[in-house]
């Protein structure tokens, strides 16, 4: 069902350098929303990356979300709550600044995670 392959899991590790960043801009500016969201999306794109065709999971799982579907599979379930996760961090202006580091952080651990799990541990 997945290809880790090599061009999928480097893309999935830009991405991730790209997000480590975004985070650490994010903790140290005045402009921490969009940077928050811009490193969970970066998150997003690795593990779409990791698991092998960024395009047809990103509609997958937005048409999931837009149709309030859970699905059965637990790995569309967490794919679909990072999506909503990204979307209400996006469209409520920032938030308390502190919890949405956490979440971006969260975000950024667990597409870590799981693109470890996926390739078999990142080179």
């Amino acid at each position: 069902m997945f290809s880790a392959n090599d061009y999928g899991i480097g893309w999935a590790l830009r991405h991730l350098r790209e997000a480590e960043i975004d985070l650490r801009e994010a903790e140290a500016s005045r402009l921490w929303g969009p940077l928050c969201v811009s490193a969970m999306r970066h998150a997003q794109s690795a593990l779409y990356h990791a698991l092998g065709d960024r395009e047809l999971l990103e509609r997958i799982v937005r048409g999931a979300s837009e149709a309030d579907v859970d699905g059965g599979d637990p790995l569309l379930r967490y794919l679909i709550r990072v999506e909503r996760l990204i979307e209400s961090c996006s469209s409520d202006g920032g938030g308390d600044r502190g919890s949405r580091l956490r979440e971006a952080r969260l975000v950024v651990d667990s597409a870590s995670r799981v693109g470890r799990l996926l390739s078999g541990g990142f080179d």
